[in-house]
Parts: C-alpha cells; sequence; structure tokens
C-alpha cells in the first residue's frame, strides 16, 4: 500500500510530521513526500513564531496582531513556537492572552495542542510553560490522544517525565457490567465489522495477514499474550487478564487507558455499544466467560 503526502501552500511543519506520522500509525509503506511549502495563510506573527524572533513577536503583540488567528494549516502562533521548541515564545503568546488549548486541525485529523506539540518534538521547557499556565496534561484530542500517549508513541522519554510529574496519567471509564446481559449482540457483530479491519474475529483466520492481534477468545486472556504480534511496551506492562472492566475502559479510547499503545483509535464513547460489542466478543470463544 502507498501513500503519497501532497503538499500545499501554507501546510507546517507541524501539519506535514503529523500526516509523516499517519503513514506510520498506519503501517503504510513507501510514502513520499511531493512538495512542501510553510507561508501561504500565515501571519506575520506565525513567521516570528516558527523563527522563534522574540523581538518581532512583542512587536507584533504590541500592534494588536490577532493572538489565535490561523495560518494556512490550521495552526496558531502559540502551536507553531511549542512545536519549534521555542520557549520564550511561548511564554511571550501565553502572557498575551493566547489560547493554549486550541486543537490545531491538519489536513485529515486533528493534531493536538500546543502541548501536544511540544511533548511530541521533546520541548522541554515549551510544554513546562503551557503546563505551569493551567493547560491540562490529560488534555483529550480526538486525532492523536492524550499528551502522555503522544510522548511514549514519539519516544520521548523526558516528556514522559514531565507530563506524569504534573498529574498525567490514564484512564478507566464507567463498567458497564450491568447491561452486559441484555446487550444486543447482533449490534455488536455490526460494530465489530470495523474491527475486523485490523484483527480476526474467527478462531482459524487463514493466510491473510493483520496488522492487530486476533479477538477470538480475547474476553479473559491475558494481556499482550498472542504470541505472533509484537505488542507496544505499555501492553505489557499492563499485566493480568483481559476482563470486561478493561476491555470496557479499552474500548472506551485506547489510548486513554493505555498510553503508549498502539492502536490509533479514538474508541466507542457510547456505553451501550460498548455493551454490545464486549457482549459479541464474548461469543468469539468454545468455551465464553461468564458474564459478570
Amino acid at each position: 500500500m502507498f501513500c503519497a503526502l501532497k503538499g500545499e501552500p501554507g501546510l507546517s511543519l507541524a501539519s506535514l510530521s503529523a500526516l509523516v506520522q499517519a503513514c506510520l500509525r498506519w503501517s503504510l509503506v513507501g510514502c513520499v513526500i511531493v512538495t512542501w511549502s510553510f507561508g501561504a495563510g500565515a501571519s506575520e506573527l506565525h513567521v516570528a513564531a516558527e523563527k522563534g524572533d522574540g523581538s518581532a513577536v512583542k512587536r507584533l503583540i504590541a500592534g494588536g496582531a490577532q493572538l489565535d488567528a490561523l495560518d494556512g494549516s490550521g495552526s496558531t502562533a502559540l502551536y507553531v513556537a511549542a512545536d519549534r521548541g521555542h520557549a520564550d515564545v511561548v511564554k511571550q503568546l501565553l502572557a498575551a492572552g493566547a489560547d493554549p488549548r486550541h486543537q490545531t486541525m491538519g489536513r485529515y485529523y486533528s493534531i493536538g495542542s500546543a502541548l501536544h506539540a511540544a511533548v511530541r518534538g521533546g520541548h522541554l521547557e515549551a510544554a513546562r510553560a503551557l503546563l505551569d499556565a493551567g493547560v491540562d496534561p490529560n488534555l483529550a484530542d480526538e486525532g492523536v490522544g492524550p499528551p502522555l500517549h503522544v510522548a511514549l508513541r514519539s519516544g520521548q522519554a523526558g516528556s514522559v517525565q514531565l507530563l506524569k510529574s504534573y498529574g498525567a496519567r490514564s484512564k478507566s471509564y464507567e463498567p458497564v457490567d450491568r447491561m452486559l446481559a441484555g446487550a444486543d449482540v447482533s449490534q455488536g457483530q455490526l460494530i465489530a465489522n470495523s474491527c475486523a479491519i485490523c484483527h480476526a474475529l474467527t478462531k482459524q483466520p487463514g493466510t491473510r495477514f493483520f496488522l492487530g492481534p486476533t479477538l477470538w477468545d480475547v474476553v479473559g486472556r491475558a494481556k499482550a499474550a498472542v504470541s505472533t504480534f509484537k505488542y507496544s511496551a505499555t501492553l505489557g506492562e499492563l499485566g493480568g487478564q483481559w476482563s470486561y472492566a478493561d476491555l470496557n475502559s479499552y474500548i472506551a479510547d485506547p489510548r486513554q487507558f493505555a498510553p503508549g499503545t498502539k492502536m490509533e483509535w479514538k474508541g466507542i464513547k457510547d456505553a451501550a455499544s460498548r455493551a454490545a460489542l464486549i457482549a459479541y466478543l464474548r461469543t468469539l470463544s468454545d468455551a465464553p466467560k461468564a458474564l459478570p
């Protein structure tokens, strides 16, 4: 499978990086960057932030520059400064009132806030400035997940440590145990059709290649137990079995429950839909586990 990343005017370094990561995320090979340019749609403030030119940033702010204006790629000047690691400019923009919680939309999906950009690049002082300004270390983003997940997937140990020191953590969701007995298994099977893109749902999947581990017998199975799949360190360290409660939280949002997981998916927020899917997954076994 091949993916061509065609640049366009206004595509920032941040968005370009996110598009490349999208290829890696979906295990696409042969990604080609056709063109790229920065500038169209960008204000003087964006350009100054990109360069880390504090004097120009100060002058532009004093002149009434729009702090949260978007460039051609949907990025604010604060995002650009954080993405480039210009901590002093980040502090200037924050002090002037720039919105640190703005979620930047890339060409295809959200690529996160300024904090996501800073921790992705290992820019600790920029990240610290944002956290000190009150940005939630667990700030969720449908496109890339929470900052801790981004830091772990980017291999930024310093960012991981910093985020945890400010309270970044995994998240569990309200159990759906009481809903399972009455859950609509047929609806769960329909939902599972999307799972089948990456996971086998049968005992004998044949020779087809799957990106993810089989879901046959997943209920009650030890985590990270399929020998043919190379799990993330996060899944390997979780330990225990896939209980109904843990499956529920993982399906609700894999990146919140297990930051660093390879499963780049926003999850299912509707509790009834999760219950239906889990009820169906329970049937994928020669000896289905007892309901809780």
